[in-house]
């Protein structure tokens, strides 16, 4: 989707969900966004959330994957509430 110099960011695939539970699930990284997730489902729930809107409204949450590792390094988006 989109490309910066360090990060390649695009739209979430079924194999993130082990990485997004990962970050979602650490209480210390959570800690001023919600409460740490708890199960897997969770996060599966999530990432389906967040990109249910691509093919409506054109936007959602992206995942960022660091270019010279390829290592998932967060999320980003745009969200209408």
């Amino acid at each position: 989707m989109l490309e910066t110099e360090r990060l390649l960011l695009r739209r979430f695939r079924a194999a993130d969900v082990e990485a997004v539970f990962g970050m979602r699930s650490d209480a210390e990284l959570m800690r001023f966004i919600r409460a740490a997730q708890t199960e897997r489902s969770e996060s599966e729930s999530w990432i389906s959330l967040v990109s249910s809107r691509w093919e409506s409204d054109r936007i959602g949450f992206c995942e960022e994957i660091e270019k010279a590792s390829g290592d998932f390094a967060g999320w980003c988006g745009l969200w209408r509430l």
